[in-house]
C-alpha cells in the first residue's frame, strides 16, 4: 500500500481537497487496495476544525465530498507515509522544519511538480473570492491526476 500526504498550512482548503480529490481518482480506478490518503497542516492554529465552507462548496459542485477535520502534520508521518506532498514552497520549508534530523521514509515532493506549466505553486484561495477556489481546484485535478499516474 502507498500512502500519501497533501499539506498545506491550516489544512482546511488545499490539502483537504487535494486529499478528496485524489481519493476520487484511487476509487475511480479501482486502487482503493493500493494507495491511500490523508491531509495535515504545517500549523495547528486550525487543528480540529472541518475544511473551509467554500472549499468544500466549489469541491461539491464538481461531485467531490470534502469531509476531513484539520490535523497537524506530524514528525511521525515522516515514518508513516510514502510520499508527503507540499502545496508551495512555505510549506516545503515547514515541512523541513517538522522534520528535523528524521529520516523517515517519506519522498517529500512540491505539488507543483505535477502541474508542470500551470504554476510554480497551488495558491492559498483563503483570502481570496471564489474563483481562487475554483483556480486550485482546477490545479489540483490536474496535479492528482498526474501523482496517480507518476505512483502507478
Amino acid at each position: 500500500m502507498k500512502k500519501v500526504l497533501f499539506v498545506c498550512l491550516g489544512n482546511i482548503c488545499r490539502s483537504p481537497a487535494a486529499e478528496a480529490i485524489f481519493a476520487k481518482m484511487v476509487e475511480e480506478n479501482g486502487l482503493t487496495g493500493a494507495i491511500s490518503c490523508d491531509s495535515s497542516g504545517t500549523s495547528s492554529q486550525m487543528a480540529g476544525t472541518p475544511a473551509d465552507s467554500r472549499m468544500v462548496a466549489a469541491a461539491k459542485k464538481r461531485g467531490v465530498e470534502i469531509n476531513h477535520k484539520s490535523r497537524k502534520t506530524r514528525q511521525s508521518d515522516f515514518a508513516d507515509f510514502d510520499y508527503i506532498i507540499g502545496m508551495d514552497d512555505s510549506n516545503m520549508l515547514n515541512l523541513e522544519r517538522i522534520r528535523g534530523g528524521f529520516e523517515g521514509k517519506a519522498e517529500v515532493l512540491k505539488m507543483a511538480k505535477f502541474i508542470e506549466g500551470r504554476d510554480t505553486h497551488i495558491p492559498d484561495p483563503y483570502y481570496g473570492g471564489a474563483e481562487g477556489f475554483e483556480y486550485v481546484l482546477d490545479l489540483l485535478d490536474l496535479g492528482c491526476a498526474n501523482l496517480l499516474n507518476y505512483l502507478q
